[in-house]
């Protein structure tokens, strides 16, 4: 995955990534694409949002990044720090996944967790996680980015999208990444 710029696409259930991903796709002709989308070419995931078991999945995400045949040179990974285990306790997402991602930076989407809980229930028709567990997921989300980010020498971008998107901030981000993560 070295010859590809993967840009790390972070945040909890409902923030934001897809459409965040779709709306910066269309600025920078990058590839967009969910980790779970590339999880679910090797194993079979359950429609919730709990996971079974994270290593097996990071595993076969990892082993779907390598074999990902496009012609982009740009990867908008969208995925997950943390994730909701089967006994619904946060669990972290191995640093050696990030490492093999090798993302040249990590865009960490946060949301206010009224807005991401009305945002699942509108989108997944059921309450899926109380406003209680949102909150603690995303500041182990927030917390796991920053030590990954220090850990593996990545930039990390902490985006509010509790408003929608600005035209101008989208270009700023999409400048970023076409020139390779070199500030501007």
């Amino acid at each position: 995955m070295k010859n590809k710029n993967i840009i790390f696409i972070a945040g909890v259930h409902g923030v934001g990534k897809s459409t965040f991903c779709d709306s910066l796709s269309l600025k920078t002709e990058a590839f967009p694409i969910s980790a779970s989308t590339l999880i679910k070419r090797s194993i079979a995931l359950n429609n919730g949002k709990i996971v079974d078991n994270v290593n097996k999945n990071q595993n076969a995400l990892i082993e779907q990044l390598s074999q990902l045949d496009i012609r982009e040179d740009t990867i908008l990974l969208d995925g997950h720090f943390c994730l909701i285990d089967k006994n619904k306790n946060i669990s972290d997402v191995p640093i050696q996944t990030f490492v093999s991602i090798d993302p040249t930076l990590i865009l960490l989407l946060k949301c206010d967790a009224q807005r991401i809980q009305d945002r699942l229930s509108e989108r997944d028709g059921a309450e899926v996680f109380d406003k209680y567990l949102i909150d603690e997921l995303q500041k182990y989300e927030t917390n796991r980015a920053r030590l990954i980010s220090k850990t593996i020498n990545v930039p990390i971008i902490e985006i509010d999208t509790t408003l929608p998107f600005t035209d101008d901030f989208l270009s700023r981000i999409a400048i970023r990444i076409t020139n390779r993560n070199k500030e501007i």
